[in-house]
């Protein structure tokens, strides 16, 4: 039995975001979604900057909508932007935005690994130090494992054994009717709209890693750069959470992180081993 259960996100918790990938990403998802509507990159490139420009106007008003509901922040990273900025768009053309939701993932999964990947500084010293220590560690990701293990084998030989730590498909972002004994939703300071608990696939995730080290939710630790999606789920249910801070971070999940009791605010993942 475990003392303690550390969970990595990966995109923007183990990774940094750069200005140049960002762009590169964004380009790429206006250039496929373009295509997709028969226009040309130039007339997707004017649009999208018009959606973010709605955004930064109401960013509170804004986000990734699955099935109808907002699931995650309008510009917390570059991947959830640009699906946001489809969807707006998509809506002020009259289309079903979730008849649009398998082509836009599609889209999302074609450019995912184009995207740079850089690690914290700092990652490496983590996770060595987790392994001394014997503390099991975990990367619960949305995307496909294989993908993110693609993107590890830039750690070198340390590849190897950080790999078969990475659990995928997780889908944070998809809410569920299930389970039961997870509160519906909560709300975080300064946002007008409830944020939405019940997430069936990652409790499934969790609850599995937890089940092989035998611990209990105060015993498993959480740390993601986006509330809504990483932290809030598990911390309903008794988790601990650091909230990785970034230059996106909304106010209201940086609020929330503060004034939980078990949550705080990072800059470095040495802090949350602590």
């Amino acid at each position: 039995m475990s003392e303690r259960v550390i969970i990595f996100d990966f995109d923007g918790t183990c990774t940094v975001p750069t200005t140049g990938a960002d762009e590169s990403f964004l380009h790429a998802h206006q250039a496929g979604f373009a295509e997709l509507l028969g226009k040309t990159p130039g007339w997707a490139e004017a649009v999208y900057a018009q959606a973010r420009l709605l955004i930064c106007a109401n960013p509170e008003h804004y986000g990734w909508e699955i099935n109808g509901q907002i699931v995650a922040p309008a510009l917390v990273d570059a991947f959830v932007e640009a699906q946001v900025c489809a969807q707006i768009i998509l809506k002020k053309l009259g289309e079903d935005v979730q008849s649009w939701e398998v082509r836009l993932n599609e889209l999302y999964q074609k450019n995912y690994l184009l995207y740079q990947t850089v690690f914290r500084p700092e990652l490496l010293t983590v996770f060595r130090e987790l392994r001394a220590l014997g503390t099991p560690f975990y990367i619960v990701t949305n995307s496909d494992p294989a993908k993110v293990q693609k993107r590890l084998e830039a750690l070198g030989d340390d590849a190897q054994w950080i790999s078969p730590l990475v659990r995928g498909f997780a889908k944070k972002f998809l809410v569920t009717p299930g389970p039961e004994n997870v509160p519906e939703y909560t709300f975080f300071p300064g946002l007008h709209r409830p944020v939405k608990l019940r997430k069936q696939h990652y409790y499934d995730v969790l609850t599995g890693i937890m089940e092989v080290h035998q611990v209990s939710w105060n015993k498993l630790t959480v740390i993601g750069d986006i509330a809504e999606l990483d932290l809030a789920p598990p911390v309903a249910m008794g988790s601990y959470g650091h909230l990785v801070l970034g230059p996106n971070t909304p106010i209201f999940e940086k609020q929330w992180a503060e004034t939980h009791p078990r949550v705080s605010t990072i800059h470095d993942l040495r802090q949350g081993i602590i």
